[in-house]
């Protein structure tokens, strides 16, 4: 059954997107290990907020994404100084 993850950053798009920018070595694990573990990624934004929208294929592959780039997660997170929310969802 397909697991959806909601990354909500509150900060505007053009504030993520600079830091991302200067930041790419944090955010290149994460996107590498989502693509091996074949997530597919969707963002949105909306007054000031930015939400990412990635989709596993089942709980284990998103597991093995989680285990394997748990440390750039963390690192990614503490660039928003704790202004991000992850939430797993499972298809029903």
């Amino acid at each position: 059954m397909a697991v959806y993850v909601t990354v909500a950053i509150d900060r505007p798009a053009a504030e993520v997107q600079a830091v991302e920018a200067a930041n790419a070595s944090v955010l290149a694990p994460i996107v590498a290990a989502a693509r091996r573990h074949g997530a597919t990624h969707t963002r949105l934004v909306r007054d000031g907020r930015v939400l990412d929208l990635e989709r596993f294929a089942d709980r284990a592959a998103y597991d093995r994404f989680s285990a394997e780039a748990a440390d750039a997660i963390a690192a990614y997170a503490d660039l928003f100084d704790g202004a991000v929310e992850e939430v797993v969802w499972t298809a029903s």
